[in-house]
């Protein structure tokens, strides 16, 4: 016989569909939550991560171009030489900036080479190399840009004591198309003479410093605190830049204010910087310092100088310009830093009557400087028997004795040299220059040359002799053309001469008559005159 049980069912049974579905939309909603909200803090993270290392990355470079600002002009001219062409700031603009500083002073191997082989027969010694002329500037990444900045500096191995045109190519002087790369530019330090401008983007050394820079900007002042420069980077203009026109300006610097911006790489579409229309939804953040360069306006101090420079040699005599006679002798080594010479002169057999002239080294002759070692000493009369010797002084002071020693050279004065013919002679009214009331004005080129050359004289301008014995211009006027030269004056009747070469000096090459009357005709003979 079997017993029967009897089961509860409701105790076996399951979740129901409903159940089930209810289940996993909750489970569903809340992984969703839990997703949405761990993809925003990734986001945010993330955002903060690149905001913070851009940032980092900015600041590091700020530092660093504050670092090599301070140094510059650091042990540039470090004797002292009044002569040097180097400048501490060679270049200022509003959004870029060069400069030169002894920067591998510490390294005993990286401040001789190249500085050693640069120094040649211009300089006692050199101390920065093309590599430590430095220009920060910005430009699109791969140093590419639309921009150049034009510096004069000394680039040549060894240096040549004077400045050329160097033109850094591929920068961008107005920021409005950002990001910008901040690059840290040298020149390259070639041996032999550096290309002529412009150069190719080969000759410099474009080192990044940093990448995404929405904008630099650089701001100048004097020991004063008085702002150098207009201040408009958007404009490259009127910044004071590297022309030898503005060198005296750089050198009053003694302040820089830097700012430099920096932009997240990517942008951020919830976030809108209204003041910038070019970069509006990138996160920026600025970095602003002032820089007191302690190095500039000050130089290395000369060591005391006692030795005499060499005495002149091979000293002689070129007698025939009138009234007087031109010096010669060997020119100077540059390392001598001669800056005048004495030049002792007497009658031929009376050595104890003698007169001393200076003359400053070199000189300039039409505007030319020149460096050949000779002097014209003027106002001697015709037909003297003089003889001459020569003294160099330094620009310490130090003199050399006179050369020759014994055996001075002697001549006679005198005068075997023309004045050329005046060229270009224009006159108010002729068609060239606009007609005047009651006068009329007169030009001419300056008259630079004889008609011929001076045996011996070894300064020429187109193949003849330079004019040295100028005493003035004659000027003639007439009615008629041709009329005859009369040496009266015009207010005198009969006269053509209207103004002798006493009154109308050497250098001159205008004057304006107003001996005339309206309506008249008037024709003009110029002429150039010398001491004879």
């Amino acid at each position: 016989m079997f017993s029967h049980f009897k089961v509860n069912s409701r105790q076996e049974r399951g979740f129901t569909l409903i159940e089930m579905l209810v289940a996993t939309a909750i489970f569903a909603i809340a992984v969703s939550v839990a997703l949405i909200l761990y993809d925003a803090a990734a986001k945010s993270y993330k955002a903060g991560e690149n905001f913070t290392e851009q940032q980092q990355s900015t600041r590091v470079a700020f530092d660093r171009m504050l670092s090599d600002l301070r140094m510059a002009g650091f042990n540039y001219n470090p004797d002292g030489d009044t002569t040097r062409v180097d400048e501490q700031i060679e270049g200022a603009w509003d959004t870029a900036v060069t400069f030169r500083g002894d920067f591998d002073f510490e390294d005993p191997t990286a401040s001789a080479n190249p500085e050693t082989a640069l120094a040649g027969a211009n300089y006692e010694v050199v101390s920065t190399g093309n590599d430590e002329i430095i220009t920060y500037a910005l430009a699109k990444s791969g140093a590419t840009g639309p921009d150049t900045l034009a510096i004069r500096v000394d680039p040549d191995r060894p240096r040549a004591k004077a400045d050329k045109n160097v033109v850094i190519p591929n920068v961008a002087l107005i920021h409005n198309d950002p990001p910008y790369t901040l690059y840290r530019i040298g020149l390259a330090n070639l041996a032999g003479i550096f290309p002529a401008s412009p150069q190719a983007a080969s000759n410099f050394i474009f080192e990044p410093v940093a990448e995404n820079i929405r904008s630099m900007s650089l701001r100048y002042y004097d020991d004063s605190g008085l702002e150098i420069g207009p201040n408009t980077p958007a404009d490259d203009t009127d910044d004071i830049g590297g022309a030898d026109s503005a060198t005296t300006n750089r050198a009053r610097i003694r302040k820089i204010t830097v700012s430099l911006v920096g932009m997240t790489q990517d942008q951020d579409l919830k976030y809108t910087d209204v003041s910038d229309a070019v970069a509006s939804n990138y996160r920026k953040f600025s970095l602003e310092s002032d820089v007191y360069a302690e190095n500039l306006g000050r130089a290395g101090r000369q060591d005391l100088d006692i030795t005499p420079p060499a005495t002149p040699t091979n000293v002689s005599l070129v007698p025939d310009h009138c009234n007087g006679m031109l010096v010669k002798w060997d020119a100077p080594a540059s390392s001598e830093g001669i800056s005048a010479y004495n030049v002792k002169y007497w009658p031929n057999g009376a050595p104890t009557s003698t007169t001393i002239v200076s003359f400053g080294y070199p000189h300039v002759e039409f505007g030319v400087v020149d460096f050949d070692a000779h002097a014209f000493v003027n106002g001697l009369a015709l037909g003297s028997d003089l003889c001459f010797s020569v003294m160099a002084k330094d620009s310490s002071g130090n003199l050399s004795g006179w050369g020759p020693p014994v055996s001075e050279p002697c001549a006679t004065v005198n005068e075997n040299s023309t004045p050329n013919t005046p060229q270009n002679l224009t006159a108010s009214g002729n068609g060239t220059i606009t007609v005047e009331d009651s006068q009329v004005t007169v030009t001419w080129d300056e008259v630079q040359n004889n008609t011929g050359t001076v045996t011996g004289d070894p300064d020429s301008i187109g193949g003849n002799t330079i004019f040295r014995d100028p005493k003035g211009y004659k000027l003639y006027r007439g009615e008629t053309n041709p009329f005859t030269l009369n040496e009266i004056p015009i207010a005198t009747p009969g006269g053509t001469l209207v103004v002798d070469a006493s009154s109308l000096g050497f250098g001159g090459s205008e004057f304006v008559d107003t001996y005339t009357a309206n309506c008249v005709d008037y024709y003009y003979v110029l002429k150039a005159s010398d001491t004879c």
